[in-house]
Order: structure tokens, then C-alpha cells, then sequence
């Protein structure tokens, strides 16, 4: 038996904003530890320079102060032009916005008793009209993590945001 209509919209706006919200966390967390990875660099070429000067400095000492900088220097170009923030941004603007259309789902689900009877076409028309300006203003999900949330969504795992909703749309019935 197929599964009803409202019940397969809310499930895959449940994986599209949970995707959205993991994708933006990995861009925010790659962004973290590049910065954490300059900075770290660029204090070890500093105190390694301090040091060296104190020492008369040695060779390997000049060498090591070299590495860390050109190091630091790299991390500090790729930080800079990666913009993680930029995607991570872009990734929560969309989470918000698949949001508010699977919370009018839901709305519809607990209004209809999740009955695809009760729902009357201009509804549904408008939804299908919502969606599809989101979905055209959005950037795509990355595959790894829409595949992990999908497989979550689909389990009854963790990605299902709204407890309640577990006794009106169970995943795969």
C-alpha cells in the first residue's frame, strides 16, 4: 500500500530542513577548524620566532619558523576564500524556509487526520507553488548528508524533529 500524500510531503520536508540544517553545521565546523588550524599556525611561527631570536638562532629553528608560516599563510588564503560562513548561511536561510512549508503540512495533517481526501486542490496547489519558489532559491542538500538524514527520517530516527507527529505520520507506513 502506497503511502498517503500529506504523509510523504511532511517526510521529505523533514529530510530537505534537517538537511539543510546538518549541511549548514558542517560548513560552520569546517570553518571552525581552519581558523583554529591558522591561528595555531601562526602562533607556533611566532613563539618559534621569539625563541630563535633568543638562541642566536640556529638553523632549524629558521627552518620550522618558515614552515609554520607559510603554513599559516595558506590555512589564512583558503579560510579566507573558502567562505564557509557564506554556505553555511545560505544552508540555514533554506532550512528556515523548508520550515515553514513542512510546518504547514503539518498543520494540514493534524487538521485532516492525515486524510489526502480532505485536502482540497487550491491548498495543495498553493503548497506545490511554496515549495517550488523554496526550493528554486535554495542551494541542494550535499548527497552525503541528505543520504544520512534520509536514512534517519526513514528509520524513525533522530531527523524526525516533531515527536508528536510520530502518532499522526509514522515513517514508511
Amino acid at each position: 500500500m502506497s503511502q498517503p500524500i500529506l504523509t510523504s510531503w511532511y517526510e521529505d520536508l523533514v529530510i530537505l530542513n534537517r538537511g539543510h540544517w546538518e549541511a549548514a553545521r558542517g560548513y560552520e565546523a569546517k570553518s571552525f577548524w581552519l581558523g583554529v588550524v591558522s591561528a595555531f599556525s601562526a602562533a607556533v611561527a611566532g613563539t618559534t620566532a621569539f625563541a630563535n631570536a633568543s638562541n642566536g638562532g640556529r638553523m632549524a629553528s629558521q627552518i620550522v619558523i618558515g614552515c609554520f608560516s607559510v603554513l599559516a599563510a595558506v590555512i589564512s588564503f583558503v579560510a579566507a576564500s573558502y567562505k564557509s560562513s557564506d554556505p553555511a548561511q545560505r544552508h540555514k536561510a533554506a532550512a528556515v524556509a523548508y520550515g515553514r512549508v513542512r510546518r504547514k503540512v503539518e498543520e494540514k495533517i493534524l487538521e485532516t487526520g492525515g486524510s489526502d481526501a480532505s485536502v482540497s486542490q487550491a491548498w495543495a496547489d498553493e503548497l506545490c507553488k511554496e515549495w517550488n519558489a523554496v526550493d528554486a532559491e535554495t542551494p541542494p542538500v550535499p548527497q552525503h548528508v541528505f543520504r544520512k538524514v534520509k536514512s534517519e527520517v526513514r528509520s524513525g530516527g533522530p531527523a524526525l524533529v516533531h515527536t508528536y507527529m510520530r502518532t499522526v505520520v509514522a515513517p514508511g507506513t
